[in-house]
């Protein structure tokens, strides 16, 4: 009985590090996330079109070097409000999910307030170092009101992350339980 209850936690974690990956938002598919700001979301898509041609990236672009972060404002109101983006540096991706847009002074790339009436904003940039980065992105509606969505991502960090981590985690947990629970006793049960 243990055995197939193993198998089914092992499939639920193998399908949770995309999850696990996002700090205010998640994978809509093919490389395109989004970023939540307050009551909205925007669609955000990665390119690195010399190294990678039309290839998407989502939380974490392969190479250093020119890179295109696409900012769809999918949802018509976002259209009418000031928008600000940002792109900083951070230590990590924990760092990256609670930084304070109005603290930032360190932006390695920024979009000063304004509209983006026809609703799409691509952000160019030559990262030219691996590490660890956030798109801040700041909407200001009509009553002064500010929300700030954050979408940590990395830039060739190739290696273990915090989620293969836990998975790996999880495994051993796994075969530990198995053999204290199904092997252990069947011994002890022959030896008698």
């Amino acid at each position: 009985m243990p055995v197939p209850y193993c198998l089914l936690t092992l499939f639920v974690v193998t399908l949770s590090p995309p999850l696990l990956a996002h700090g205010g938002g998640g994978d809509i598919g093919s490389g395109s996330c989004y970023i939540d700001i307050g009551p909205y979301n925007m669609h955000l898509t990665g390119y690195q079109p010399f190294a990678h041609g039309d290839e998407k990236f989502c939380e974490s672009f392969p190479d250093i070097g020119k890179s295109v972060l696409a900012f769809d404002f999918y949802q018509q109101e976002l259209r009418k409000l000031n928008t600000t983006i940002r792109i900083v540096q951070v230590k990590s991706t924990t760092e990256g999910k609670s930084i304070s847009a109005e603290k930032v002074s360190n932006s390695i790339a920024y979009l000063p307030p304004q509209k983006y009436p026809k609703g799409m904003v691509m952000v160019n940039h030559e990262f030219e170092s691996p590490g660890y980065f956030v798109a801040l992105v700041t909407l200001e509606d009509s009553t002064g009101k500010k929300y700030t969505g954050r979408f940590p991502f990395s830039v060739a960090m190739h290696g273990w992350h915090v989620e293969h981590s836990l998975l790996a985690l999880l495994v051993v947990m796994n075969i530990i339980g198995y053999v204290l629970f199904r092997v252990l006793p069947n011994a002890k049960a022959r030896s008698n």
